[in-house]
C-alpha cells in the first residue's frame, strides 16, 4: 500500500506520521522513517518525545546518506577510501590533460585551457551524479541527438576519464553511494516486509528516486506526507504554487501502479499549528487563485519603508516596545530575513543602539580568528627554515603567545628599523 498524507504547511502531516509509527512499532514492524538530512535531529526528538525510549529504538530514523551507510555497513559496499574535494580537483585536471594531449577535445577545444574549467567540469559530473546519469547514458543520447553530439561526446569523455582515475588510484565518491546503495538493496532484498515513511520531502533526486524504486519493488507499505492540500484533479496538467511536489507525487503514484500497490490518502483540511485565525487564513491563502478575504488582520502588518535603515529602525523600535509595554521576552522574537547578507551591518548597530541582546544566524570564516591564526602560524614556523617576519609577527600578535604588547611593538619596531626580514 501507498498511502499520501496531503495538506498545506501547517495542517499536522508529520505529527499525523509520527502517530502512525507508533501504532505500527508497537506491532513490531520492521520501520524506515526518512527525512531530509537538516530534519534529522529536529525529527528524532519529536519521535522520542512521542514514541519512548523503547519504541524509539524499534525504528531506523535515516537520512539518505545515512541509509545509504547503513546499507554497506550491513553487506559491504565498494572498497577505497573517498575521495576529498583536492583529490577530485587533482584527478579532474589530470583526466582533462590526458584528453587533450590526445587532441580528442571537439567542442571543449578552447575552454579545456581555462583555469575555471576544471571546477566547472567537476560541478557538471556531480549533477549526473546526482541525476543518476551515467557516462553511457550520455553516449547514447549523442547517438540520439546531433546538435549537441559534440559536447554530450566531450562530457562523456571527462566522465569515462575522471571515473577511470578514481578507480586507478582507489578512491570513491560519496555522491555515488545512493546509486550503489540501491544496487546492494536490490540485490539483497533490503527492505522486503519493511514499512518505509518520507517526511519532509517535496522532490528528490535521480539517485534517489533510483533507491525509492528499490523500496517500491520489496517493502509493504509506503507512507509519504507531501505539501499538497487536497487530491482531487491530481491527475490533470495544472500549473500552480504545489508544482514541484505534484511532480513527486506523480513519480510516487507511477511507481505503486508499476508494482501493484494500492494508492489511500489522507487528506488533512484544516491548519493546526497557528493560534491566530488571521496567520492561518495568511497560509491557507497565499499565492493562491483565490478572491477570499479577512475581516481584519490583527496579527498581520505590512510596512512600508524608503529604504534598508529605515526597516531596521523601525524592527527595532518595535520590539523593544513589544519588551517594555506588552510584556515579550526578547528570547520570544525572531527577525527572518531572505537577503540577511544586506542586514548584517545595519541591524548590527541599530540593535546595539536600542541595546537589544541578539544572535544573528549567519556564517563566519574561522580563518581570520585568533586561535586559527595561531595554530596556522605555529605549524609555519615549525615547518620554515628560516621562518619570515610576517609570519612570526602573525604568530606573536595572536596574544595567544605569552608576550605583551608592548614587547611585541619594540620588536616589530626594532625589525622594521634594521631591515629584518
Amino acid at each position: 500500500m501507498l498511502k499520501f498524507i496531503l495538506g498545506g504547511a501547517g495542517y499536522g502531516k508529520s505529527s499525523f506520521l509520527i502517530d502512525t509509527i507508533a501504532k505500527l512499532a508497537d506491532e513490531n514492524k520492521k520501520i524506515i522513517f526518512l527525512v531530509p538530512e537538516q530534519f534529522s535531529f529536529e525529527s528524532d526528538k519529536k519521535i522520542y518525545k512521542r514514541l519512548g525510549a523503547e519504541n524509539f529504538n524499534k525504528i531506523l530514523s535515516l537520512s539518505f546518506t545515512s541509509l545509504a551507510k547503513e546499507i554497506f555497513e550491513k553487506y559491504g559496499g565498494r572498497s577505497g577510501e573517498y575521495a576529498e574535494d583536492i583529490h577530485k580537483f587533482i584527478l579532474m585536471n589530470k583526466a582533462i590533460k590526458e584528453i587533450s594531449e590526445n587532441n580528442s577535445f571537439m567542442y571543449f577545444d578552447r575552454q579545456f585551457k581555462k583555469i575555471s574549467f576544471v571546477n566547472e567540469a567537476l560541478a557538471v559530473i556531480n549533477e549526473f551524479r546526482q541525476c543518476g546519469i551515467s557516462p553511457d547514458e550520455l553516449i547514447r543520447v549523442c547517438e540520439i541527438n546531433e546538435e549537441y553530439s559534440e559536447k554530450i561526446n566531450d562530457l562523456s569523455m571527462i566522465y569515462t576519464a575522471y571515473d577511470s582515475m578514481l578507480k586507478e588510484a582507489d578512491l570513491k565518491d560519496s555522491l555515488t553511494d545512493i546509486s550503489e546503495a540501491a544496487a546492494v538493496a536490490n540485490m539483497n532484498d533490503y527492505f522486503k516486509d519493511s514499512i518505509i515513511v518520507f517526511d519532509e520531502f517535496e522532490s528528490f533526486t535521480g539517485d534517489q528516486y533510483e533507491l525509492i524504486e528499490t523500496m517500491f519493488s520489496q517493502a509493504d507499505d509506503v507512507y509519504i506526507a507531501l505539501r499538497l492540500e487536497n487530491a482531487e484533479n491530481m491527475e490533470k496538467n495544472e500549473h500552480g504554487v504545489f508544482e514541484s511536489v505534484k511532480k513527486t507525487w506523480s513519480r510516487f503514484y507511477n511507481y505503486a501502479r508499476d508494482y501493484s500497490m494500492e494508492v489511500c490518502y489522507e487528506n488533512l483540511a484544516e491548519p493546526i499549528k497557528y493560534n491566530s485565525k488571521d496567520l492561518a487564513f495568511l497560509n491557507k491563502n497565499i499565492m493562491r487563485n483565490t478572491n477570499a478575504f479577512f475581516e481584519s488582520a490583527e496579527n498581520i502588518s505590512v510596512i512600508e519603508c524608503r529604504d534598508l535603515y529605515e526597516e531596521a529602525e523601525f524592527v527595532c523600535a518595535k520590539i523593544r516596545e513589544l519588551v517594555i509595554n506588552q510584556g515579550y521576552k526578547y528570547n520570544d522574537i525572531a527577525v527572518i530575513s531572505r537577503q540577511l547578507g544586506e542586514y548584517v551591518y545595519i541591524f548590527d548597530s541599530v540593535l546595539k543602539k536600542y541595546d537589544i541582546p541578539y544572535f544573528m544566524n549567519i556564517q563566519k570564516t574561522a580563518y581570520h580568528t585568533r586561535i586559527m591564526q595561531f595554530m596556522i602560524n605555529t605549524i609555519n614556523l615549525i615547518s620554515e627554515t628560516n621562518p619570515s617576519l610576517e609570519t612570526v609577527l602573525t604568530y606573536i600578535k595572536t596574544s595567544l603567545a605569552g608576550i605583551s604588547i608592548e614587547k611585541i611593538a619594540l620588536l616589530e619596531n626594532y625589525a622594521f628599523e634594521w631591515g629584518i626580514e
